[in-house]
Formats: C-alpha cells, structure tokens, sequence
C-alpha cells in the first residue's frame, strides 16, 4: 500500500515503521524536521516537513494513495492552537486529497468529545450538542463532524483515542520518582487509557480490515477504566515508594479548556464497538499490564 502519516509525534513516529517493516511505501509529514528524523526506517525522500494547515506540502505529495493518517496533535497556544490543529489542517487535508483518489481516510480524535462527568459508561453515540462540549471537546467535535460530511474520501474511520501512555509518557510513573507532594485534580474520578503499543495495532487494523463501513467512529480505549488514586496506589507499591494523593483544588494546565458548565470530564467509555466491529483485543487489557510493559515485568 502506499501510506501517508500526518503528524509525527508519539505515536506517528511508533506507526510508521510498522508499516515499513511489512513491506508497504510510507511518507510522513510533520512541522518539526527532527521528528521526520528520528524515523529512520523512512527515506529521507519520503519525509515532508510543513505546517498542516498551510497548503506549501500539497506539491510534495502527488498521486494517489492507498491510506492517509491524520495524527496530528494540538501545535500548542491553548484553544488557537487546538483551532489550527484539528480544523484548520483537517481542511487542507480535504482540499489536497480533492485532486486525488485517497482509499482510506483514517483520524485520530479524542475522548474529550465526552463532556459526562457523573462516571457513567459513555459509546460512540453518547456525544452532546456541540454548545454543550468543553471548549477543546467543541473543537475535536466539529473537525469530526467535517470530516464526515466533506465526502472526500471513499473510507474514513475516525479513532477517538482515549489517555496516551507507554515508554517515555508516563506522568504518574514519574510523579512518583521525582517525590512529588501532591497531584492535581480529584483522584476518585475515573480516567480512561490506552497503551502505545495497542494504538499502533488499532490503526494497522482499521487501515486494512473490510468489516467498516464507509464512515465509521470508534472508541480506541483499554478494557478497564480505573480510578486515578488506583492507578497512582498501585504504582507506588511496584516502585517500594510512598503514594502520593490528588487535590481537587488544585487543577493541572489542560483543565480550564476541557471543563464544562457540570465540570470536567469524569466517565468510563467503552470499547465494546471496536471489538464487535473488527474482532480487536488490546493486548495490554488494563494499566497493570501496560505499566508491567514499561517497568520491564512483563
């Protein structure tokens, strides 16, 4: 297949080589030069250096294609950035895939879409109004409902991915080693995970699976959501150090843009959809696995 990867942050440098190692042409693009770098495993002929939303890399990347990744993250700025980022770049994505047949359209979105904050377990279908979304969730929203409407790609899947972790991110991993005194938020609410490594093996599946339609969304999350003073709790007993406890007043950088007229988001969102669809199972079914991954217990 010939493959394009917008972005070529965590986890678009991490699926790139496993499209390599298959056999398939892959390109990357991203605006930070080191980042097309680092992925060694492709040519520098194949790597474009740009901003998304402009259009200067519409010339570099001619022909057809068999599937094109969106995995762009926010370019930083607070909710402006979010804006150029998830709407602006999906837009010029749209006008240069219009002068070309693009087989599979594949978008990384996010949970933050699901603004519920009384725990209750949340599907693909359970997203608001848009008025009613936090300022980043409205965002994530629209650029979703987009790309959906645009009609320019024969297949698209939208992937809403839940809290990102694996080698080299992991907060509360390194809360812990550094002796931090407090956390910031409410430690009874639930978070929502999922492990690099089951990102990678989500997105290979939804390029290549026929069991989707021809628009599809899906929730690409682990199997148990967990409490965040469980998860801290159980880290400070495999590291042999004490536990540290959130405060609910105090609120960490991401909250205010993600907080709703009912507060910040606190819900358990299934994955029950993906599975049934495409016959998928996260190989780290929970963070006990991912972090025995990362701790090398495994």
């Amino acid at each position: 297949m010939r493959v394009i990867i917008f972005g070529c942050g965590y986890v678009g440098r991490n699926l790139a080589p496993a499209f390599v190692e298959e056999g398939h042409e892959v390109w990357i693009h991203s605006r930070n030069p080191a980042s097309l770098e680092s992925v060694v495993s492709v040519p520098p002929e194949h790597r474009v250096a740009g901003n998304l939303h402009d259009e200067d890399w519409h010339p570099a990347l001619e022909g057809d294609w068999d599937v094109v990744f969106n995995l762009v993250s926010s370019a930083g700025g607070g909710i402006d950035g979010y804006r150029i980022s998830y709407l602006e770049g999906n837009r010029s994505i749209q006008k240069w895939a219009r002068a070309r047949t693009v087989g599979r359209f594949i978008y990384t979105s996010a949970t933050s879409v699901y603004p519920q904050s009384d725990g209750r377990w949340v599907t693909e279908e359970d997203v608001p109004d848009v008025a009613e979304l936090s300022a980043s969730g409205r965002i994530l929203r629209e650029a979703e409902m987009e790309i959906l409407q645009s009609g320019v790609f024969e297949r698209t899947a939208i992937a809403r991915l839940a809290g990102i972790y694996g080698p080299g991110r992991h907060l509360y991993l390194n809360s812990l080693l550094e002796g931090l005194p407090e956390l910031p938020g409410d430690g009874s609410a639930w978070l929502n995970l999922i492990y690099l490594k089951d990102i990678v093996s989500a997105l290979k599946l939804l390029a290549l699976t026929d069991q989707l339609g021809s628009s599809e969304i899906l929730n690409v999350v682990d199997d148990v959501p967990t409490r965040k003073q469980a998860i801290v709790d159980w880290l400070a007993g495999e590291l042999g150090k004490p536990t540290i406890s959130f405060n609910k007043e105090f609120q960490g950088s991401r909250a205010k843009r993600r907080t709703t007229s009912t507060g910040l988001p606190n819900r358990r969102v299934s994955n029950a959809r993906f599975k049934a669809l495409c016959d998928w199972q996260p190989t780290f079914p929970s963070f006990r696995e991912g972090y025995a991954d990362i701790l090398g217990k495994a």
